[in-house]
């Protein structure tokens, strides 16, 4: 901003000067025929004049971004250096990705997998395995109709051929019990000594038997089931009633509805998008310039290990430069963003380089009772140049804002201008065709460092007189236009 100032006490100095020594020349004896003979003279000619406002300012970066890893590790490399220029991809750093290898690549197998399943399952089963589980079918059916069975038999009631044969070995074994008992009365009579030795005691113990157990298989013929015997026909069952179920569902899914085919699909997505994920973590663990720019910082080194969303190299945007002026509050309302620009950088004073007004902030800084504003301007080319020079953050300059600007417009050099101190009008001395001058007044439009334009007073193609003791100001930009424009 204090060029700003200067520039302006600048254009007030060059006023009062050439206003002071012009008016010594009105005060001067009138131009003779000798004279204009002797005077540089000049003609009105077309050309461009630029109304424009002038601040210095300083080459920023138009973003600073910190780029960081998404996951931890440990560096493996720094391929970048502060200061170094880089472009939008360029790798910056990388991760040990041991870990992350192996993490692929198990998902990437489990997709496979996955994929295999759903492929089979769209195909459907072959023959031999429908067979199978329609013979799993048939010999679980089996299995519940026998444990039924056998459950059954408890409860029922014995048919009469098996109750007449049981009564008739109940007959027998006691018609032989009653036939050894009386072999054994008489043994036992004729010879009580050696009665327990004798045929007749064991056949009688033998008979016994026989009837024991022919009246205890004629007794259970009447018998109800024990809560065992109960107990275990209902397991056989229970477990016919699993294998059946089990065999039935095997079937089932050898020949899949859609909702199974859908559910398989789903499942090869999920693994799809598993293995996408530690791709893109494998990915991540290199990090890379998101823009054309220049490195201003480095964090970490090799072997370091860096935190996730820790910044590992800062950049700054510059792939195309901004140079920021500061810019008066007074001087603000001719300022619009598109406007164009020239930026002279103290290093390459004699490179102009042209601009455009980018942003203009919104919020004013208190310098003194002085309000700036920051203007950003958005640096292209030299004008002229065949080779660009390097541009670089924090390099200072003056920056030149083209308010306005007129083209084909009748100008005529600065110094052939006079002002009355009374009437404060502006004259030229204009040559007339008998080769004498006559003084024409005249309306001024926008001024330069070295021309006026001309709006009333003077033609094109009209030759003008210098005045002898007329003083040329000078200065980057001028000081807009004169009064009474």
């Amino acid at each position: 901003m204090q060029i700003n100032k200067t520039n302006k006490r600048v254009g007030v100095i060059a006023t009062a000067l050439v206003t002071t020594v012009l008016l010594a020349a009105c005060g001067a004896r009138t131009t003779t025929q000798q004279d204009l003979t002797k005077a540089e003279k000049v003609t009105a000619t077309t050309g461009s004049v630029e109304n424009r406002i002038v601040a210095t300012g300083k080459v920023i970066a138009r973003a600073d971004v910190s780029v960081a890893f998404q996951r931890g590790g440990v560096v493996t490399e720094v391929l970048v250096k502060e200061g170094q220029q880089v472009k939008v991809g360029d790798k910056l750093a990388t991760l040990d990705t041991t870990d992350l290898d192996l993490t692929a690549q198990q998902q990437y197998a489990n997709y496979l997998n996955v994929q295999a399943t759903y492929s089979q399952t769209i195909k459907g089963p072959t023959a031999s395995e429908i067979k199978a589980a329609q013979a799993s079918i048939s010999s679980a059916n089996a299995q519940i109709a026998s444990a039924s069975a056998a459950k059954n038999n408890l409860y029922a009631a014995p048919d009469e051929s098996t109750l007449l044969q049981a009564r008739a070995d109940l007959q027998n074994a006691e018609v032989e019990l009653k036939q050894a008992q009386a072999n054994y009365d008489r043994r036992n009579r004729q010879d009580p000594a050696s009665i327990s030795a004798s045929q007749e005691a064991s056949s009688l113990e033998k008979a016994t038997n026989n009837y024991n157990k022919a009246k205890a298989a004629y007794d259970a013929k009447f018998e109800k089931p024990t809560n065992a015997e109960v107990a275990s026909a209902n397991a056989q069952i229970s477990s016919a009633n699993s294998q059946i179920q089990t065999a039935k569902k095997s079937l089932e899914a050898l020949q899949p509805v859609s909702e199974t085919i859908k559910q398989r699909e789903a499942q090869m997505q999920q693994a799809w998008l598993s293995y996408q994920a530690a791709l893109n973590n494998l990915n991540n663990a290199t990090i890379t310039a998101p823009f054309d720019g220049l490195v201003t910082g480095v964090t970490y080194n090799k072997g370091d290990y860096a935190g996730a969303g820790q910044p590992v190299v800062t950049i700054a945007d510059f792939a195309v430069p901004v140079f920021e002026v500061d810019v008066d509050e007074a001087d603000l309302g001719g300022i619009k963003v598109g406007q164009t620009a020239r930026v002279r950088l103290q290093t390459y004073p004699n490179s102009p380089i042209t601009a455009k007004v980018e942003a203009i902030s919104t919020v004013g800084t208190n310098s003194g009772a002085v309000v700036n504003y920051k203007v950003k301007l958005s640096l292209a080319k030299v004008e002229g140049a065949t080779e660009e020079p390097t541009v670089l953050i924090n390099m200072s300059g003056t920056g030149e804002i083209v308010t306005a600007k007129t083209n084909d417009a009748v100008v005529v050099p600065n110094d052939v201008i006079t002002v009355d101190s009374l009437t404060k009008l502006y004259s030229v001395q204009r040559m007339k065709a008998d080769g004498t001058a006559e003084k024409v007044t005249v309306k001024l439009g926008f001024r330069d460092a070295t021309q006026t334009q001309i709006l009333e007073g003077v033609k094109l193609g009209d030759q003008l007189v210098v005045p002898a003791r007329a003083v040329t100001t000078s200065g980057p930009g001028g000081g807009g236009p004169p009064p009474g424009n």
